[in-house]
């Protein structure tokens, strides 16, 4: 078992989803390797590194049993590809992590189809690490789990979603 957390390449930092992290380490199923990308990062029961190339970050996902997202839908679609359901916390406009809503959207959109578990602070993280740490022991959404179609499907509309949304800006 292992935990894999990304803020994405986003130069703004995403210090809300990097504290939660830190807050629910003793939780978190180990080794937790953490990409941080521009935000600073330092826990030391964490491995740290920056950026990944992506068949590394692709492997990241694929071998963790927890998988903790920013809400990019890149890298949601990985995790959905890798018959994953993460755990995603959107960055905020409101917050400075981004320049507009649109993660915020995605999340939205894709909790309610019930793709990810949603973590907006350190308490609501916890409490999908528990979410997703039991389906991992019961086989619901383990990386065992395999990739239906469905998952294919999803992954297709959020990639035609980002270059619709590409387009518009």
């Amino acid at each position: 078992m292992s935990t894999f957390v990304s803020v994405g390449n986003l130069k703004k930092p995403f210090v809300r989803l990097l504290q939660a992290v830190s807050d629910n380490v003793a939780i978190l199923p180990g080794p937790i390797v953490v990409q941080h990308g521009h935000s600073p990062f330092d826990d030391r029961n964490c491995s740290a590194v920056p950026f990944l190339k992506m068949e590394e970050f692709q492997q990241r996902v694929a071998d963790a049993a927890v998988v903790i997202l920013h809400g990019g839908a890149g890298s949601i679609i990985t995790a959905l590809q890798a018959g994953k359901k993460p755990i995603v916390m959107a960055r905020r406009a409101s917050l400075d992590e981004h320049v507009d809503e649109h993660q915020q959207e995605l999340v939205q959109e894709l909790s309610g189809a019930g793709r990810i578990l949603v973590a907006e602070d350190a308490a609501s993280l916890g409490a999908a690490v528990e979410i997703a740490r039991e389906a991992s022991r019961s086989g619901g959404s383990a990386s065992t789990q395999r990739r239906t179609r469905m998952d294919a499907l999803v992954a297709s509309d959020l990639e035609s979603w980002a270059a619709r949304l590409k387009e518009h800006r």
